[in-house]
């Protein structure tokens, strides 16, 4: 324990790895290490992006269903209006018969 006290300088965060290195060295390393993580972070970047597409595009398959539904059901809306106003004439006329004949 003694003797890595004495190789970390006594102050204990092995500072001594670095003293044979330039600085060109160490900037070597701390660049290849920001490389590395820039890659890392593209990858789960890529497959997020990926997965998000994925959804999207289900997402937009289920509204073009969502759409062609919707104006199926506005059509059906639309013949039922024009049934009860036909249907609501045609009693109408029906009532005005009944109340000649009435009278």
């Amino acid at each position: 324990m003694a003797d890595q006290q004495q190789q970390n300088d006594g102050n204990g965060n092995g500072s001594h790895v670095f003293d044979d290195m330039t600085l060109g060295e160490a900037m070597t390393i701390v660049l290849e290490e920001i490389r590395n993580v820039g890659r890392e972070i593209r990858g789960d970047l890529g497959g997020r992006i990926d997965k998000v597409g994925d959804r999207l595009g289900k997402v937009e398959g289920s509204m073009d269903k969502l759409e062609k539904e919707f104006g199926s059901l506005r059509m059906e809306v639309h013949q039922n209006q024009t049934t009860f106003i036909k249907n609501h004439e045609e009693m109408e006329k029906r009532v005005e018969v009944l109340e000649v004949s009435a009278t």
